[in-house]
């Protein structure tokens, strides 16, 4: 199958290999390669014109370094390429070969969201989805901490094609809120198996009251998924979970931001480019998602801009309201940027 849409094949899981074909970088790569080539995927076509800073020139400057033999060719702004059928390491397919995590604040009584089920696999190779692409219904289980029976439900679920190596995919829930207050252990099964759980504090739907002039703006944010070392000129991919732990609902005006801080190297001829950006909540068109209640969670996953200029970088993670202010809530990373030569 060809990989792009524009040859008219636009497959139910468009979105999901989207995300893997843009913003790709070198360090990336193999894994990406890897998991579309299990996926039966033997030619991509890439668009320059519709793809983030840098990557067609990673895909291409990879391409050319894996251990496989295979072609590419140059039509006008579109780059072909075919992948090699040998030398690929062979996909684990199994749900107890990768692990789920569901991060969850505490929920107001009987309240509904959208929470994102974070599929992770650990393995060096990739996983491929035991079951064929569709719609399926998701065990949901409250437990409460009191002993009392559990109660039952069930939600869609669409597990992705593929997951590349050490590779993370959050996967949209919807979910009720028990009706009883308490602490509850939820439990996501699926085919038998215990997908993720959460311990989760059912609240009176009142404590969740505060008054419109003064929201409460907290956070607690996980990185999944993070590329440290990437080549000048080029994106890092990042997975990153926000829960809502403030009192104020997140719609569009609510963002993961970044910003870099040069913090050694060789020293630039002027002073380095500093950038502050951003990752946004998909709310548009037919979007999965719904603005992020309190007590639910938001998985941003994407390319980030780096600087040009190579040296060691601390990358700042966290929360905006925009035009408002920063969560206190940030995380930080070393990410190194080399020159193109030292990849």
């Amino acid at each position: 199958p060809l990989l792009n849409g524009y040859n008219g094949y636009i497959p139910p899981t468009q979105e999901h290999l989207a995300g893997l074909v843009n913003g790709l970088n070198y360090t990336d790569a193999p894994r990406v390669y890897a998991a579309l080539h299990a996926l039966g995927v033997r030619t991509v076509i890439l668009n320059s014109d519709e793809m983030h800073k840098g990557s067609p020139e990673a895909w291409t400057r990879a391409f050319a370094d894996l251990p496989v033999a295979g072609s590419r060719t140059e039509v006008g702004r579109f780059v072909v390429l075919r992948l090699g059928d040998h030398g690929y390491a062979s996909p684990v397919s199994s749900w107890d070969s990768i692990s789920g995590r569901v991060f969850l604040g505490d929920l107001a009584a009987g309240r509904e969201l959208v929470a994102p089920l974070n599929l992770l696999n650990a393995n060096a190779a990739p996983w491929l989805s035991p079951v064929p692409q569709g719609t399926y219904e998701l065990d949901v289980r409250w437990e409460p901490g009191s002993g009392a029976a559990p109660l039952t439900r069930v939600a869609q679920f669409q597990p992705p094609p593929v997951i590349q190596a050490m590779g993370a995919v959050a996967v949209p829930v919807r979910l009720s809120a028990p009706d009883a207050p308490g602490a509850y252990r939820l439990v996501l099964g699926f085919e038998g198996f215990e997908l993720a759980e959460a311990t989760v504090t059912v609240r009176p739907p009142e404590t969740f009251d505060a008054p419109v002039w003064n929201p409460v703006l907290d956070t607690q944010v996980q990185v999944l998924d993070l590329t440290q070392t990437v080549v000048s000129g080029e994106s890092v991919r990042i997975v990153a979970s926000a829960t809502n732990l403030g009192s104020e609902r997140w719609d569009g005006h609510f963002r993961l931001g970044y910003s870099w801080v040069f913090e050694s190297g060789p020293s630039p001829s002027s002073a380095p480019q500093q950038l502050e950006d951003r990752l946004f909540i998909d709310l548009e068109g037919f979007s999965r998602w719904d603005p992020v209640v309190p007590g639910s969670a938001y998985t941003f996953a994407g390319p980030i801009d780096t600087p040009t200029h190579p040296g060691r970088y601390s990358l700042t993670i966290g929360m905006v309201k925009e035009g408002v202010a920063w969560f206190d809530h940030k995380v930080s990373f070393d990410v190194e940027i080399v020159e193109r030569d030292g990849a």
